[in-house]
This record gives structure tokens, sequence and C-alpha cells, in this order.
């Protein structure tokens, strides 16, 4: 009796974490002054006691989660909801699936620009560059400014160039790069960053 509790404990914990992710990794945390990101496989979250606010995004299993600062509350309550058809009045009816008890946490998040496969000797076409932290809080580039050899380049656009990787994957060892970045959160809040790479 005790082992089939114990696999059916086990068993709901696993689907949990394979159906919803808070800030793109396993840790059921909210964070203040920032925006968190909140992916669902299935469902729709929900806040009955106004502790967060939820906002759909562009992608309809991802949702932004905002702490409400106006509520002085340490935790949050989020419900998952489903719509299903009811087989005797063929209406759709909002069913609670789950509930999370999530803490909410104050913590200075900084996040921090980087660029994939910089030092490694490969191929132009590998070399990457992305916002990137301790969250994934879907944080996405807008343009950037790239300076190389004393030269300006200016891109509207969330990825490197072809060009740029080429002349990126032609600098000698030691040669500095210099960006800046403009992004978004999932609120499409602007920020800006400027980091400084050694290749």
């Amino acid at each position: 009796m005790r082992l089939s509790l114990l696999l059916l404990i086990l068993n709901c914990y696993y689907v949990t974490a394979q159906n919803y992710l808070f800030n793109g990794n396993g840790d059921t945390l909210l964070y203040k002054n920032v925006c968190n990101s909140f992916y669902i496989k299935t469902g729709v979250p929900m806040s009955m006691d106004g502790a967060v606010l939820i906002y759909s995004t562009e992608d309809p299993r991802v949702y932004a989660i905002k702490v409400n600062q106006l509520k002085q509350t340490e935790q949050a309550i989020i419900y998952i909801l489903t719509y299903l058809q009811n087989p005797e009045t063929q209406e759709q009816e909002k069913v609670f699936v789950d509930k999370f008890l999530v803490p909410i946490v104050e913590k200075e998040i900084k996040d921090s620009l980087c660029i994939e496969n910089l030092s490694q000797e490969l191929n132009p076409e590998s070399i990457e560059l992305k916002i990137c932290g301790e969250l994934n809080r879907g944080l996405k580039i807008l343009e950037y400014e790239l300076v190389l050899d004393n030269t300006v380049w200016a891109v509207k656009s969330n990825r490197l160039t072809d060009e740029l990787r080429s002349q990126i994957f032609r600098l000698e060892k030691g040669n500095k790069i210099t960006i800046k970045v403009m992004y978004k959160d999932l609120l499409n809040n602007s920020f800006q960053l400027t980091q400084v790479f050694t290749k």
C-alpha cells in the first residue's frame, strides 16, 4: 500500500514537472520587480487572491507573471484551469485541474549578454548572440550595436548577420568586441545592456 502511494506521488510530481516551468526551470518561485515567465503544456493559469497579475503572450503556452506590488504577501496561489465540454448541456465549463502555492522572493536579478561558441573553433554559423542569466524569463533582443575593429555595426534584429558572424569568426584571439543590445521582456518593457567580450 505504502509503495503504491509513493509511486503515485512520484508519478504526479513527474507529470507536474513536465507540464509547468517557472522562469525556465523546475524551481517553483516568483521574483519581485521582474516579469516572470510561466510555461504550461495545457490549461490556463489564474490568480484569485490578486497576489500576482497574469498576462498571455504571443506563445499560447507561455504566460507573463508580475507580482502585485500593492499586495504585501510572501506567496501566491496559482490555479490551473481547463475547459471541458459538459456531456449533458454540450457547453464549455471551467474545471480546476491543479493548484500551486508559490513563494514570492525578493532578489536582484541581473541579465547578462553572451555570445555562444565565441571561443571555440567552429564554423561561423554556430556563433549566437543571446540574453542569458540565472533565469529564463523569455527575454528577446530587438536590436544591437556591435563594435568590431573600430567599426560600428547597427542591426535591427535579434540575430547576428552572416557577415558579422564571419567577422567575429576571423578575429584573432585576444581582440575585444563591444556589444550594446536593446531587449524586451514578455510584457514588452524595454532594457539596454552593454558588454565587452574578449575572443
